[in-house]
């Protein structure tokens, strides 16, 4: 800030003279062209003719600049300046007119001048020592960036989320949610330089050594306390947009604060890429709930009253308090005005996840589950999952409902999170009494359908190359299984050209990877592995699913044999990418994966032997009885005229007695039956068809389900 502020107004005498407008330099230079207006000038860095209002040009010092501006940030936020209008204190400190709407976007472009510097210093190595070499250039910038992250997070979160469902007020939640990502993208491009030669020469070329950014950050000693204010920071801006997209806002303020979120995520999930995150963050809080938190705001935005596309809240309620219906509706769908934000925050949201949970040592899932203070957090991240998990899963084809921009980005994710909770025996019994309807369904599908959906068909191919980019975890492991996806997808599907080739490759390569995790979500919901779990556990999937097969009794067979032609459709897919068909580098199912789906196969196929056995005992014993009543009837007739009045009367007394025992002992077959099938529903344990997370299908066009709310 300025040195003096009674002088502001006045003209600089010469050009050494050191008085510094930061305001006046802000509003002018945040959306400049640094580069083009810098100039050297007797071995000293200046920018010419900075415009002054009133006043001649004036001569800026970057380095002057880029060392006042920390500073700068922390005065306005903690004084409310500038006013919007000036007042008399705005008048003392400054002549400049303020064209900021509030002094948060005035913060906001102060930080994006700060970015400008720091990148501008990347090539000029003289800059770079005058201002990001400087120690207290870091530790100011840190405090700075610190202290607006828990202001977005504390005083000001309520101010932004009620603005935002408000299109009259959504400018004071736009300006308090630029501030979020322009605070760490600063810290990101000021730390470069601590972080090393070579991060500052990848800068140079247009690319951030993220892993280094992050160690140079995680080494200060508040680092792992501001990356914790920059999850809840981003919870805020993320829980604005749900507010957004549920009030009266318009499309374009919804998609600027869903930009600002998307961003501000991105900075954070390249931030927590390297080990040492993870250590300095479960150092400081050995919860993890920081990050947790941001997750689950994630996974909430398609809450009530808004749902995922295609799928829309139906007006009749059910009728348990814990369940809402969804119905698929036909565009515009309920999160249309974000143009996919939604969509892609979630996605943004499991990738974060998935991050996350590539940590080991101890590992984050069983932080989580384990510690008081975010076991419940961990259980409604894991409810919110299945819901997504269950939507994705019987979304109805896009000839049907068009897909929603961003959906397949979410879908995909959806997926690969589901892969990961069902794997981890924290969230598995959770996920059992939930998915197991979900899967029955699903399975029970047409089965020319669920080929071009779920393997490799054309309806997936065409779904999941909709969209430009991929939202993926950015660690070096994620990289490797995209990799390997990439190369399974060239052998499996005729090779891509001409310019749409790239998309067509993409929408390849994710269908494949689709199929794949639905298998994996199968098996792994299927294992039981001694000691992991509960007992009573043991087999519950697949007694739940067959359970669901078989209501209504009426197509029991036919929906078994559907399940299983579609198992075996899932399983050619999938085959030539296991044991022993593919070399161990390039298998995207294990050995394991592969004997447990034979497993799933051969259970269903139990069950369906078994649903055809009573159907056909009654009619072979009605055949029998009809064969002896001919039988007797003939015998009957040739001793007629031979035998007394009497005996015929005794013979037909005796014909009855049978008739009337064999009746009696098919009755008494069909009770034992369905004793035992009572008794296997009973031993189940998980509810019967329409609890809590069943989905319940209707005719189309309309699909009707109910997940947990």
């Amino acid at each position: 800030m300025a040195s003096d502020p009674r002088r502001l107004g006045q003209a600089p005498q010469d050009d050494e003279d050191k008085l510094l407008d930061v305001f006046n330099c802000v509003e002018q230079l945040h959306a400049a062209d640094l580069h083009r207006m810098l100039s050297q000038e007797r071995g000293e860095y200046r920018f010419n003719r900075v415009p002054r209002p009133g006043l001649s040009p004036a001569r800026v010092s970057p380095a002057a600049l880029a060392l006042a501006l920390p500073r700068h940030v922390l005065g306005c936020l903690l004084s409310g300046q500038p006013a919007v209008p000036p007042d008399a204190d705005t008048a003392t400190l400054t002549s400049a007119v303020i064209e900021s709407s509030s002094h948060f976007d005035h913060i906001a472009k102060a930080l994006t001048l700060l970015t400008g510097l720091c990148e501008l210093s990347f090539h000029h190595r003289g800059l770079r020592d005058a201002v990001l070499a400087r120690p207290e250039f870091g530790s100011q910038l840190v405090d700075a960036a610190n202290m607006v992250l828990l202001a977005v997070t504390g005083p000001e979160a309520d101010v932004c989320t009620a603005a935002a469902g408000e299109q009259a007020r959504v400018q004071a939640a736009l300006d308090r949610a630029a501030i979020v990502p322009a605070a760490l993208r600063a810290l990101a491009f000021a730390f470069t330089a601590r972080a090393g030669t070579q991060a500052v020469a990848a800068a140079v070329g247009g690319v951030l050594d993220w892993q280094a950014i992050c160690e140079a950050v995680l080494t200060h000693p508040r680092g792992a306390m501001l990356l914790e204010a920059g999850f809840d920071a981003v919870r805020t801006v993320v829980l604005a947009v749900r507010a957004a997209l549920v009030g009266d806002t318009d499309g374009a303020a919804v998609y600027r604060l869903a930009y600002y979120a998307g961003a501000a995520l991105e900075l954070l999930s390249y931030m927590v890429v390297t080990p040492l995150f993870y250590h300095r963050l479960m150092l400081h809080d050995p919860s993890g709930a920081a990050p947790l938190r941001l997750v689950l705001a994630c996974l909430t935005l398609h809450d009530t009253p808004l749902a995922a596309p295609p799928f829309a809240r139906s007006a009749d309620r059910a009728s348990s308090a814990t369940a809402s219906k969804l119905v698929a509706v036909q565009p515009p769908y309920c999160t249309e005005k974000g143009e996919g934000a939604a969509e892609l925050l979630a996605a943004r949201g499991f990738a974060l996840l998935l991050m996350l949970a590539e940590c080991e040592d101890p590992s984050f899932m069983d932080q989580v589950s384990s510690n008081p203070a975010t076991r419940r957090l961990a259980d409604h991240v894991n409810n919110r999952a299945a819901a997504y998990i269950g939507q994705v899963l019987l979304r109805p084809s896009t000839t049907l409902y068009p897909a929603a921009p961003g959906e397949s980005q979410m879908a995909i994710n959806t997926l690969r999170a589901a892969e990961l909770l069902s794997d981890d025996s924290n969230f598995r019994a959770g996920l059992i009494p939930l998915l197991a309807p979900t899967a029955a369904h699903l399975l029970a599908s047409d089965p020319d359908s669920f080929r071009s959906r779920w393997c490799g068909g054309a309806e997936a191919v065409a779904y999941h190359q909709e969209d430009d980019i991929l939202i993926n975890s950015v660690s070096m492991a994620s990289l490797e299984v995209v990799q390997g996806y990439e190369r399974a997808a060239a052998s499996a599907f005729p090779p891509a050209r001409g310019k749409a080739g790239r998309a067509l490759r993409m929408g390849q390569q994710l269908a494949l990877e689709r199929g794949v995790l639905l298998a994996k979500l199968l098996v792994n919901l299927h294992v039981f592995v001694e000691g992991s779990c509960s007992p009573e556990l043991k087999d519950a999937f697949v007694r739940r699913l067959i359970q669901v097969l078989r209501s209504p009794p009426a197509q029991a067979t036919q929906r078994l044999q559907t399940t299983l032609r579609n198992l075996q459709s899932l399983h050619q897919l999938l085959a030539p990418f296991g044991p022993p068909h593919a070399a161990p580098e390039q298998q995207l199912l294990s050995e394991i994966d592969m004997a447990l789906m034979a497993d799933l196969v051969a259970r269903i196929s139990d069950a369906l032997r078994q649903s055809m056995q009573p159907a056909a005992a009654p009619a072979a014993s009605q055949q029998q009885s009809q064969q002896q009543s001919q039988q007797q009837g003939q015998q009957h007739e040739e001793q007629q005229g031979q035998r007394e009045q009497q005996q015929g009367q005794q013979q037909q007394q005796q014909l009855a007695g049978h008739s009337e025992g064999s009746v009696h002992q098919q009755h008494q077959q069909s009770t034992d039956l369905g004793s035992a099938d009572r008794t296997m529903l009973d031993a189940n344990g998980l509810g019967m068809e329409g609890g809590e997370g069943s989905v319940a299908l209707k005719s189309e066009p309309g699909v009707a389900m109910e997940v947990d709310g």
